[in-house]
């Protein structure tokens, strides 16, 4: 199955939900039971949508902390249908229902400056203070979380005209809730704004995707406010339709490329046409392959994972681990163990020749040496040849000399004829 295929599946899956929890929502039998069973099932759905959007932002989104910002707004989502349930389904008291209707205004503040973040770390250059600037977002998200938790004391984000316990079914807006509806919307523009800005692909025929969901966002915003009938009949559930199109601003974005995702991985494995490898999970079921990856025993990956590396019959199996499995790939390294062998036998061949030039020269300065001994010795006998010979003649007259005066005088000269010679 095409990568567009499984996406089209996808989104008709999600529609067919968001369908099928609208259905849920116009059901009004007159049991209490099946009324309840009606909008659970609608809240199950709502809550299964959102998680399965944060595991698929976890897992394919690229940038780390754009990937970070958009998980956490996928889980400001899941809390908000949380408290929402708490809210109609288990809390049934004027006091729980108020502390719970603040409770939405956490996630309503937060998505969109998460948004904001995510878009600023988007194409982040070295020396950007950007935490600095998104750390000042959030203190005034922070303030703005609190004044809504302390409307009762001073009710300019909520005015009331009954007394306590404090009830949503009757109330006006105060000056602090136009600055945050004013925030959330001057938070969503300027986060698609920056996308656009950042985005390194060419053209800009797609990016009308987040902006549809936006516009949509604004006016339902508008009406909400006005407090016209057609809303409150055809959209009046507020999380479910924040949350929807809020998470349609995002996924549009991702859609036409602002954000960036890893998909399509079966498709480029198969693309690869050198890549012999194969992506597979803890327990070694294969999920992606491409080209001719031999099957491996369980036995033979457990020793490829300990070594890094196998080589078998001339091919090289090598392994890393990946977030939630491992991959192997292989290479086939034969002709690189012929060439291996061939400089081998040529490295034992030249370690024999040195051994014999070695030896020869050895031979040679041996040769070399006694030559100029023989030299050195023929030198000193041609030169020493007429004083020994006189020597010789010296020694015999002193052996025939009986006086004693001229037997000194002929010691005298063997005497200066062998300092000489010494």
């Amino acid at each position: 199955m095409t990568y567009n295929k499984k996406r089209a599946l996808s989104y008709g899956g999600i529609l067919i939900s968001v369908f099928l929890a609208y259905f849920c929502r116009l059901v009004r039998p007159e049991n209490v039971f099946m009324r309840n069973l009606a909008d659970q099932c609608r809240n199950c759905i709502y809550l299964g949508m959102y998680c399965a959007w944060v595991i698929y932002l976890e897992k394919h989104v690229v940038h780390r902390k754009t990937r970070r910002c958009l998980t956490a707004i996928g889980c400001l989502m899941v809390f908000w249908f949380f408290v929402r349930t708490v809210k109609f389904h288990i809390f049934h008291d004027p006091l729980g229902e108020h502390i719970c209707w603040y409770l939405y205004y956490i996630p309503m503040i937060l998505i969109p400056v998460l948004g904001l973040a995510a878009a600023m770390f988007l194409g982040e250059k070295d020396g950007e203070k950007t935490v600095r600037k998104i750390i000042a977002l959030l203190a005034f998200a922070v303030v703005l979380i609190i004044s809504v938790f302390t409307n009762d004391l001073h009710q300019l984000v909520f005015r009331f005209s009954g007394r306590p316990p404090l009830s949503d079914r009757d109330y006006s807006y105060g000056i602090l809730f136009i600055v945050i509806q004013g925030w959330i919307i001057f938070c969503l523009i300027w986060m698609e704004i920056m996308l656009i800005r950042k985005s390194r692909i060419p053209g800009r025929k797609q990016f009308w995707l987040p902006v549809i969901p936006g516009i949509l966002l604004l006016g339902w915003n508008i009406g909400n406010l006005l407090r016209l009938p057609l809303i409150k009949t055809i959209a009046g559930d507020m999380t479910a339709v924040c949350c929807l199109l809020m998470a349609a601003i995002y996924q549009g974005c991702i859609l036409c490329g602002l954000i960036q995702t890893n998909n399509r991985y079966f498709e480029l494995f198969q693309t690869s046409g050198g890549l012999d490898a194969e992506i597979t999970d803890d327990s070694f079921q294969r999920y992606y392959h491409s080209g001719d990856f031999p099957e491996l025993s369980p036995e033979l990956r457990k020793i490829v994972i300990n070594r890094s590396a196998v080589q078998e019959q001339g091919i090289r199996i090598n392994h890393i681990p990946i977030r939630g499995g491992h991959l192997f790939w292989s290479e086939d390294i034969s002709v690189l163990l012929d060439q291996y062998q061939d400089i081998r036998e040529q490295q034992e061949e030249l370690t024999a020749r040195n051994r014999l030039l070695q030896k020869t020269y050895q031979k040679e300065a041996e040769r070399r040496k006694t030559e100029e001994q023989n030299r050195l010795l023929n030198m000193i006998q041609n030169q020493t040849a007429g004083q020994l010979e006189l020597l010789s003649q010296l020694m015999d007259e002193l052996e025939r000399t009986e006086s004693r005066e001229h037997y000194d005088r002929i010691l005298g000269k063997i005497v200066v004829f062998g300092t000489y010679l010494k």
